[in-house]
């Protein structure tokens, strides 16, 4: 018989998903599970224990030990009978045998943790309550697994599908085609955390290293063997595990869990190494100031830059630097002016649809991939064939933002590097193409359509990308006075006259002037 586990642990696993449903919910028409108040993404224990349970089962395929107990189409009261079997009696002969010896409870229970996986792994209630059905007890198992929860908040989007075989002949003759959704995440990152006990596994079930390894093999792989359209791309990316020096463990679990931190970075890059990451035994060793991360190659969250700095940056890169390195800033007539006008189209809770149209206001936007977040003060979905779906609504939509200033146009690119910038957050966020967007002047009451064109995606990369660079550096270039810094705010902050110094020899010359 294999040794029992010894040693308390605690584990961390890091899945995706890519363009699928990772958890469908029953209650909202198989929508991926969604968190309402926070909106981040929600996959359950029951889900990650099936994948557990199948890839044992497939694996093992009903070998003596790693039976599945909880299996698709296999009533429990058909497995409970397996232990009928092994004690030579049926439904009328238990009470006698019960009589007879007072063990026969405790050695049912035995019976199915050696005979059956999950329930050795993750206990098992193995009372029906059906009529002269046997009572084979109740099992608290050593494995327990949390809700996994993504990093950060999802944006579920519904896919419009046709096919071509219609369901009835009756249908057939109106129509040559039928209409479908499909529901999917476009990408999220979820972390499960999950206990294993030492104490219970002697008690109860005889949880063994054996059965241990087993397990952290079917969490490496439990989607491998479990792929399908509807789940799209998921693959476990990454296995930690605490080992503890004893039985009942060294520290509290949420210190070790707090060791690991996962964040967003600019680049995306899928670490090199799939497997399990073991830290060494923790006893005496622990620390309160041990840390362990796992995170990304680029930019941290904590470092996005703001999206509506790209017009303070193509104005002047002196002014940029002060109001965001610099942490500087300083109100006029015109910035005053700019906050009245966005007052309205900034108001999140002011909802509004005019026909087909919805309009929604200071609606949060980021992107992953250059490292920046911000608001739209007004984006508007226009439904259209050609859209996308979006998560509650019926039907597609295509995306429409609005950005809102005060004046008129301007001979610069600053306000239209700006909404392009705001029109690539979308896309990313929405996995949506956007054509064009508008800009809204307060001078002229009327918006100008601006073509969200690859030259200007182009050149807002390389915009931010040199923003990046100051940013990390710290550095607030030096500037040139010129007519435009009158109407700037930041005027007696940046002093940029002091730059304009004259030649020595003009000074002398014009004291030389002065005295005669």
């Amino acid at each position: 018989m294999a040794e029992v586990i010894k040693n308390r642990y605690e584990f961390v696993v890091l899945f995706d998903v890519e363009n699928g449903n990772p958890n469908g919910d029953p209650d909202a028409g198989n929508l991926p599970r969604i968190d309402p108040e926070s909106g981040y993404g929600i996959v359950t224990d029951v889900c990650l224990k099936r994948k557990i349970r199948n890839y044992v089962e497939t694996l093992k395929e009903d070998e003596p030990g790693y039976k599945i107990y909880i299996r698709e189409d296999v009533p429990l009261n058909r497995s409970d009978n397996t232990a009928y079997i092994e004690l030579k009696t049926d439904e009328k002969g238990i009470k006698e045998l019960k009589k007879k010896d007072p063990q026969v409870d405790q050695k049912i229970r035995d019976f199915m943790c050696r005979n059956f996986f999950d329930i050795r792994a993750f206990g098992a209630v193995m009372t029906t309550f059906v009529k002269a059905a046997l009572n084979c007890g109740q099992v608290r198992g050593p494995v327990q697994l949390g809700f996994a929860r993504s990093i950060d908040p999802i944006v579920s989007q519904e896919v419009t599908i046709t096919r071509v075989a219609i369901t009835t002949e009756k249908d057939a003759e109106n129509k040559s085609t039928e209409m479908g959704r499909k529901n999917i995440v476009p990408y999220a990152l979820y972390r499960a955390e999950g206990y294993i006990s030492a104490n219970l596994a002697r008690k109860s079930t005889g949880f063994s290293e054996e059965d241990l390894e087993l397990l952290w093999d079917a969490i490496i792989n439990m989607f491998e063997i479990d792929h399908s359209a509807a789940r799209g791309k998921m693959a476990v990316r990454r296995l930690i595990v605490f080992k503890h020096s004893k039985e009942l463990g060294d520290c509290p679990a949420y210190k070790l869990f707090d060791a690991v931190e996962v964040k967003r970075m600019r680049k995306w890059s899928i670490p090199e190494n799939t497997g399990i990451t073991r830290l060494p035994s923790i006893g005496t060793r622990y620390r309160k100031r041990l840390k362990f991360r796992r995170r990304y190659n680029g930019i941290q969250e904590d470092d996005f830059l703001m999206v509506s700095g790209i017009q303070h940056f193509t104005f002047c890169r002196r002014q940029w630097a002060l109001i965001h390195i610099e942490q500087q800033w300083k109100e006029n007539e015109h910035t005053i002016e700019g906050e009245l006008l966005h007052k309205k189209a900034h108001d999140p809770y002011l909802a509004e649809r005019r026909g087909d149209v919805m309009i929604s206001r200071a609606l949060p936007v980021y992107s992953r991939s250059m490292g920046v977040s911000g608001e739209c003060d007004i984006v508007e979905f226009h439904r259209a064939e050609d859209g996308i779906g979006l998560h509650g609504h019926r039907g597609l939509f295509r995306v429409f933002p609005v950005e809102y200033k005060r004046g008129s146009p301007k001979e610069s690119e600053a306000d239209i590097l700006q909404l392009v910038a705001q029109a690539m957050c979308l896309e990313e966020m929405l996995s949506a193409r956007i054509e064009a967007g508008a800009l809204y002047y307060g001078e002229i009451h009327r918006r100008n359509v601006v073509e969200i064109t690859d030259e200007l995606r182009k050149r807002v990369r390389e915009i931010f990308q040199e923003m990046h660079e100051l940013y990390d550096k710290g550095y607030t270039p030096k500037v040139r006075w010129s007519k435009s810094c009158n109407a700037c705010s930041m005027k007696d902050i940046c002093m940029p006259k002091l730059g304009k110094a004259s030649p020595v020899r003009d000074y002398i010359r014009g004291k030389i002037e002065e005295d005669v």
